[in-house]
Parts: structure tokens; C-alpha cells; sequence
């Protein structure tokens, strides 16, 4: 289960790898050097030291060292940021604040100084969102090497399988899989052309992301079904390929049949629609049908979630099932409002649910939901509810 968010800071957290670039080109133009910042972004995720050692060995005629040179940079980049400040990459951080507001611990994972850091999170309001802050600038083995995000971790006090970095650069990439982290790419544009085909999932802005998000790719990162909601009693959780047995047999069961969307087929070809479902619906859609269970047992109890609506306005419909032999548990009335506080915090303003007029336990759940509804559609045998959320 994701517990720890690992945050890159140079080009994640501020857009600043195009001011980075420009200092040490400048630095290198004044020693009769010249590059273009192709050049300088080839070494975007390390300590900035590298590159003038490079630079260096490939100019061996030029008598200054990498730490002069760096110096000189600092200056600049001092010089730029006491000027400018630092620039926000966008919407990051409300995005932190929420998650941190969602219960995750932070850390800041960068190659530069922690004094950098801190001057980072401190101007952007943000110091006491972070539990660890690590820098990879004086360690033996900087990115690519995992030292820096291990080390974030164990400052976490997580492992590394709880943990997921968040990175802009090719090398910060390898270093969260050298660490064994499930990573993120962020696709920062004026990161240069960096390589994230190691990281698990792109991102393009955090606009479009939240902690829901991140705990289902990190669940999928590592080859687990992502979990959606717990209650007292049961756990809301995305169905795995050896769940299909269990899911069949209670939806093949005659008192079932008549509430599914459509009649069930044959073992063999549900059971190639269900392995589709976990393939093309579950990495790409926050709303879906999941599995209920039991926490005690750890059994199948029942199925729930959204699916597109049947009514002619778009929007999502609810439903649920729960097995007969878990029936007048009070399953459902336990499981329903958590669904709905689900659907609620992703700002889904409304959903629908389909109730035959017979259905007096499922009358009673939403009459307990705790949220406004009306009858939108009334049918022969049944009526479609808006539940206003």
C-alpha cells in the first residue's frame, strides 16, 4: 500500500532546469568553451558538479577545478533566483498539499544542497508538508544510483515497495527502478528531451492528478489491485484475474441474473471480458466495478461500483450486489455511503441507480445514504434515482 510520496524537486517541483542550464553554459562560454544547452541538459538529475567535471576532462588544458566552476555558477544562480525567485512548476503545490491533507508522508529527493531545498520549500509555502528532506549532492553514488531515494525512504521510515518517486529526468527515472520505487514521469517540456520509459506512468500536469490516482498506479506498479474504500466490516478493492471464479459463480446465481446489465455468456468468454476489463478500464478510469470483501475473511461478499448510465444524459450509475448468502448483514447499507463519499471527492456532482419498485432493501439503503435524491425516471418495474452528491 502506497504510504510515502518521493518528490524530485529541480523541474517537479520548480521549473528551474532551464536557469540551471543557462548558468553553467555561461560559465563555460567565459572559459572560451562553447555548448549548447543540449549539452547541460544531458546532465539534468545530477549534481551539478558533473557536468564541469565532464567539461573539464574534455577541455584538460584549461587549469581550473570542477568546484571553481560550480562556484561560479552558484554565484549566478544565486544572483537569477535573489532576482526572480524560484518558479512554481504548475499547480504543484496545491497538489502536495493534498496529498499531504490525504494522510501520505512527503519527501524532497534532489542532487541539490539541502540549503537549496529548504530555500525551495520555505518560499513556496510548503517546508512543513515534508517529513524527510534528502539531497544527493555530497553522496558517494548520486542518480543514477537508488542511494538517494533509499535513503528518503528510510527517512520516511517506509520501504521502498511503499514508497513512489515522482521524477522529471532520465537518470532520476533509473534511480527509482535501480531503488526498486515505483515511479511517475512528469513531462516537463523545459526539462529537455529526457527518457522516462523506465518510469511506471506519465504525467503532464497535476492538475489532473490526486492521492486516489497515485495509490492506484502504485498498486498496479506493482502488480496489485489498487484498494478503493475500507469500512468497519469490508474492503472495496479492484478484482484480480484469480478473482474471476468467486465473481462468476455469484453472478451466475438465478436471484442475480435478472439486476445484471446484460445475461452473463459462457466461463471462457466472461472470463476473457473480465481479464479486459482489469486491462483497459482500471488503469485509465477513477469510477468502475469492484470487488466487496470481507476484512475479517478476506471472502467475496458482493460487487460494486459505477458504470456509464442508461439514461440519456451522460454520467455514472451505481450498483451493487451483494452475495445471498452475506445478505441482512448490513453490508449494504455500510458500503453504499462510502461509495457515494468516493464518487463525491473525485467532484462527480450526481450519480443515478436503477432500483425496482420491488427492491424494498435496496429502497431502504438509499433512503439511509445520507444524500439528497429524487425519482428521475419512473419505469413499469423500476425507478431511476439521481442521488445529488
Amino acid at each position: 500500500m502506497l504510504k510515502g510520496v518521493i518528490f524530485d524537486m529541480d523541474g517537479v517541483i520548480t521549473d528551474t532546469e532551464p536557469v540551471h542550464a543557462a548558468a553553467a553554459q555561461k560559465v563555460l562560454e567565459r572559459l572560451g568553451i562553447s555548448t549548447d544547452l543540449s549539452y547541460c541538459y544531458d546532465f539534468i538529475g545530477r549534481p551539478a558538479i558533473k557536468l564541469f567535471e565532464d567539461a573539464l576532462h574534455r577541455y584538460p588544458e584549461i587549469s581550473r577545478t570542477p568546484e571553481e566552476l560550480l562556484q561560479e555558477s552558484n554565484v549566478l544562480l544565486t544572483e537569477l533566483f535573489a532576482k526572480n525567485g524560484h518558479p512554481q512548476v504548475p499547480h504543484v503545490v496545491s497538489f502536495i498539499k493534498h496529498l499531504k491533507e490525504s494522510g501520505l508522508s512527503l519527501a524532497i529527493a534532489s542532487s541539490s544542497s539541502l540549503p537549496v531545498i529548504r530555500q525551495v520549500a520555505e518560499e513556496f509555502g510548503i517546508a512543513g508538508m515534508f517529513t524527510a528532506l534528502v539531497s544527493g549532492a555530497n553522496l558517494p553514488n548520486p542518480k543514477p544510483a537508488p542511494d538517494i531515494f533509499l535513503l528518503a525512504a528510510k527517512e520516511l521510515g517506509l520501504s521502498a515497495r511503499e514508497c513512489l518517486v515522482i521524477e522529471d529526468s532520465t537518470v532520476g527515472t533509473m534511480a527509482a527502478k535501480a531503488a526498486g520505487i515505483p515511479c511517475i514521469g512528469f513531462v516537463n517540456p523545459n526539462s529537455g528531451a529526457q527518457d522516462l520509459s523506465r518510469a511506471y506512468a506519465l504525467l503532464e500536469s497535476f492538475a489532473s492528478a490526486d492521492a486516489a490516482y497515485l495509490r492506484r498506479t502504485h498498486a498496479h506498479a506493482l502488480g496489485e489491485p489498487a484498494e478503493i474504500l475500507t469500512t468497519e466490516r469490508l474492503l472495496v478493492r479492484e478484482f484480480t484475474k484469480e478473482d474471476f471464479p468467486a465473481v462468476f459463480a455469484m453472478c451466475k446465481k438465478p436471484e442475480h441474473t435478472e439486476g445484471l446489465n446484460e445475461p452473463l455468456s459462457d466461463y471462457g468468454t466472461e472470463k476473457e471480458k473480465h481479464d479486459a476489463y482489469l486491462s483497459f478500464v482500471y488503469p485509465f478510469f477513477d469510477l468502475a466495478l469492484w470487488g466487496i470483501y470481507e476484512k475479517s475473511t478476506g471472502r467475496l461478499v458482493g460487487r460494486a461500483g459505477f458504470s456509464p448510465s442508461e439514461e440519456e444524459n451522460t454520467g455514472y450509475s451505481l450498483g451493487y450486489l451483494i452475495d445471498t448468502p452475506y445478505q441482512k448483514n448490513g453490508y449494504a447499507k455500510e458500503c453504499v455511503p462510502a461509495l457515494l463519499s468516493y464518487a463525491k471527492a473525485l467532484g462527480t456532482p450526481s450519480v443515478t441507480a436503477k432500483i425496482k419498485k420491488t427492491n424494498v432493501a435496496s429502497l431502504r439503503v438509499l433512503s439511509a445514504c445520507g444524500y439528497p435524491h429524487h425519482i428521475e425516471t419512473e419505469y413499469t418495474d423500476a425507478l431511476i434515482y439521481r442521488i445529488f452528491l
